[in-house]
């Protein structure tokens, strides 16, 4: 089956799971183009067959314009109109797929075709914070009316969400997946000395990191003396204020701060610890949220048990109390009491059982190809 993807940009370190699908997809033995206007981090994210296609930013800057006064949420672009059409004549795709509603909409305003099955995938924002725009939303609605037209969401709860703004007369929820033979353990869980709990984010508002500071402190209050500390891997904007929030604290010895790390990194990083953390939140501002953060799958595989929050479609992998915990978002002292708690649990082959059930990358890739099946015999029969 020949696929083409289009993401704009393609890829954002932040975006490992649209890595790992597309490499579940030529490991499936699938023929797949990336299409995209700006290629990154390419050394991170090696592929054959990327193509970055050509824009105009004049006229990407008027429809930008249009989109802040409200007046259409349309993405005419000539020099990308004539690229995407050269691009499927020639390569001739049975199916496209692309990533984010915003940059699908980018797509299909250039895209000429109506005989070829397109797929949407909503990752967390596109079927969140976007929601709050009318004009997003009748696009949406207009788009999904088409009959070529097959959105993807990345969980159930994602799927009830954009549901109360938009009518999708198909849809296919698909869970992303994780690499389980590469987040494996090498050696068992080493003693808890310290006990060390671990977070792999970005430093932004949705990944809660000045809930789980909190709630560290907390810890060392109602456990004084307790053997503990804080890895909090990663990097970006929040980070300075995160810092300076463990110093207020007084927790800034027990709270370790990394900058940015390479999967096999954080996958050593979870070989040593004893319980994975992250207090997903919904933006206060923008209502921005997560669908179901990759990094807790991975840390899943690694039979780490999980600390989060009731928060999107966590809940449909963790399962509180048995995968480990989970909190209403913001709660302080019930996540610091669910800490305390996890202090006597070790490994938990359960959790990887669990990712390797239902959230396996190449699963993934196997169901997701049905999917595209299923597709082509529905735009065959023209329904």
């Amino acid at each position: 089956m020949k696929i083409l993807a289009f993401i704009r940009r393609f890829n954002d370190l932040s975006q490992t799971f649209i890595y790992n699908e597309m490499k579940g997809l030529l490991e499936e033995g699938q023929t797949l183009k990336v299409a995209c206007t700006q290629r990154t981090h390419e050394e991170q994210y090696p592929l054959d067959g990327v193509e970055v296609l050509p824009f105009s930013v004049p006229q990407r800057i008027w429809n930008n314009l249009f989109v802040r006064i409200g007046l259409r949420m349309r993405f005419p672009n000539r020099p990308l109109r004539l690229a995407t059409g050269a691009l499927t004549e020639r390569f001739q795709p049975d199916v496209i797929h692309c990533h984010f509603g915003p940059d699908a909409l980018h797509f299909l305003d250039n895209y000429q075709g109506r005989r070829t099955p397109v797929f949407i995938s909503f990752h967390g924002y596109d079927a969140s914070i976007m929601l709050r725009s009318q004009l997003y939303c009748r696009r949406l609605n207009e788009v999904f009316r088409r009959p070529d037209v097959f959105p993807v969401f990345v969980s159930e709860y994602m799927a009830a969400r954009v549901a109360r703004h938009v009518q999708a007369p198909r849809r296919f929820v698909l869970y992303y997946g994780t690499d389980t033979d590469f987040f494996q353990r090498r050696a068992p869980m080493p003693p808890p000395d310290p006990f060390t709990f671990l977070q792999v984010s970005n430093f932004i508002e949705k990944k809660g990191h000045e809930y789980t500071v909190q709630a560290f402190a907390r810890l060392l209050e109602l456990q004084p003396g307790a053997n503990v500390r804080l890895i909090l891997a990663g990097d970006g904007p929040l980070r300075p204020g995160i810092e300076q929030r463990c110093r207020d604290l007084g927790i800034e010895s027990l709270v370790t701060f990394t900058g940015r790390v390479t999967p096999e990194q954080a996958r050593q990083m979870m070989e040593q610890a004893h319980a994975f953390v992250h207090h997903s939140v919904t933006g206060k501002k923008d209502g921005d949220m997560e669908g179901i953060p990759n990094a807790i799958m991975e840390a899943m595989a690694m039979e780490l048990p999980v600390l989060s929050t009731l928060h999107s479609g966590i809940p449909e992998l963790v399962e509180n109390g048995l995968h480990g915990f989970l909190v209403e978002e913001r709660a302080v002292a019930p996540y610091a009491h669910s800490m305390q708690k996890v202090l006597s649990w070790s490994q938990k082959p359960e959790n990887r059982e669990k990712v390797r059930k239902g959230f396996e990358k190449k699963n993934h890739a196997r169901q997701l190809t049905e999917y595209y099946r299923e597709a082509l015999e529905i735009t065959r029969r023209g329904e």
